[in-house]
C-alpha cells in the first residue's frame, strides 16, 4: 500500500490521502490490530512524508499515530433530513484545531462507480448534479473542507467539481 500511495502522491500533486476504515478497531487476540496499524501508517507517511493520512474512525487508540479521523454527514450511513436544524458542535468545540472532511460516498457531479448505495435515492431524486451542489452546501454550512468525487478518467475535472473547489456560486 505504501508504493500505491508513493506512485498515487508523485503523479498528483495532493496535500492529503484518505485511507477509508484506518482508526477501526477489532479487539482480536489473533491479531495486534494497534501494533499493525501504527506500522501501516508508518510506511505509508515514510512513503510519502509530506502527505496528511486521514482516516474515518476517531478512536482513543490513534491519538499516537500521525493522522486526521473525520467522518463527513450526511454522506455516513446516517439520513439527510435537510430539514431539520443540525448541530455545528464540532466547527464551534474544534474548527481551530481539525479540519472536517466529507464521506467518500458523496455524490459527484458526473456519471461514476457509487461508493455510497445508501443514498441512490437521493441522487435519483434531484439528479447528480443539485446532488453533489446540495452535498456541498450542507458541508459548508457545518464548516465542512471543500471537497469533490471525480471521474478524471472519463471527465476530468468537471465544471461543477471546479466551481466546488474555487468558491460558493454568487447568490448561494
Amino acid at each position: 500500500m505504501a508504493d500505491v500511495c508513493d506512485r498515487f502522491v508523485s503523479r498528483f500533486p495532493v496535500d492529503l490521502l484518505f485511507l477509508d476504515q484506518l482508526g477501526h478497531y477489532v479487539d482480536d487476540a489473533g491479531c495486534d490490530f494497534d501494533r499493525a496499524t501504527v506500522q501501516y501508517v508508518d510506511s505509508i507517511q515514510a512513503a510519502c512524508p509530506d502527505v496528511a493520512l486521514v482516516g474515518e474512525m476517531f478512536h482513543e487508540r490513534c491519538r499516537s499515530l500521525p493522522l486526521w479521523q473525520v467522518w463527513g454527514t450526511p454522506w455516513c450511513g446516517l439520513p439527510v433530513r435537510e430539514d431539520l436544524k443540525h448541530a455545528t458542535m464540532w466547527r464551534e468545540l474544534f474548527g481551530e484545531d481539525f479540519t472536517m472532511l466529507p464521506h467518500m460516498g458523496m455524490p459527484g457531479a458526473v456519471p461514476m462507480r457509487d461508493s455510497w448505495p445508501a443514498y441512490y435515492w437521493y441522487v435519483e431524486h434531484y439528479g447528480a448534479v443539485e446532488a453533489t451542489r446540495r452535498a456541498n452546501r450542507w458541508h459548508r454550512l457545518i464548516g465542512v473542507a471543500p471537497s469533490v468525487r471525480v471521474n478524471y478518467r472519463e471527465h476530468g475535472l468537471d465544471d461543477v467539481a471546479v466551481e466546488i473547489l474555487t468558491g460558493p456560486a454568487r447568490g448561494d
